[in-house]
């Protein structure tokens, strides 16, 4: 297998996962949205976003069970998209180094670069579309968990500038997604609340909203 090869059965995939009416939804903005109609081209993406999607809800919904209060900060839009970037990017590097595992020959697609480009495409889908539709729903997010819709905050780039050790949380969105590919009882959702934990603190009143 070849690269052109990989890409191929990429996109075979994805086109199999649009012709069933499954996650239709999650889909819909690369096929009525020209902004994301790039995300087709990356190989697998459809099956990485389905992924990403029920980690991410699960993850969601175990936050708001043993530390709602951070869902309320500020900071959590930020930090839900920088785990979901690593978790992107994660999914992307496990599922090509299964595939090298399997087919020694597969090594020649190693190209860090494009691996990240897709991660990154991936990711940057999937935040578009929980700013469009919420988690789980923009009224279900409020009235659940209490998450405001805040997800522009994620395009500010004061907001990420003055963000620090973001990119630990991106680095453990990357480790919880490489061991979840090898087992799926791994345990994302305390991954996910020990980062955001670490990240945002024990939030005060006056940095919620």
């Amino acid at each position: 297998m070849n690269d052109e090869d990989y890409v191929s059965l990429g996109k075979t995939s994805n086109a199999k996962a649009l012709e069933s009416d499954e996650d239709e939804s999650l889909f819909r903005m690369a096929q009525e949205d020209e902004l994301f109609e790039g995300v087709l081209d990356v190989p697998f993406s459809l099956k990485h976003l389905r992924d990403l999607h029920a980690v991410m809800r699960h993850s969601v919904a175990v936050l708001g069970e043993r530390h709602e209060e951070l869902a309320h900060d500020r900071l959590f839009h930020v930090a839900f998209s920088a785990f979901t970037l690593g978790f992107a990017l994660g999914l992307v590097e496990a599922h090509r180094k299964k595939l090298m595992g399997l087919r020694p020959g597969v090594a020649a697609l190693t190209r860090g670069t494009r691996a990240e480009t897709w991660g990154v495409e991936i990711a940057t889908y999937y935040i578009a579309y929980v700013d469009l539709e919420g988690v789980f729903g923009k009224r279900a997010d409020i009235d659940l968990y209490g998450i405001g819709d805040a997800w522009r905050e994620v395009a500010n780039e004061q907001r990420i500038d003055a963000a620090d050790r973001l990119e630990d949380v991106v680095a453990a969105g990357r480790r919880a997604a490489r061991a979840w590919f090898e087992e799926e009882a791994a345990d994302v959702p305390e991954a996910f609340v020990d980062a955001l934990a670490a990240f945002i603190g024990t939030p005060s009143p006056s940095s919620r909203g």
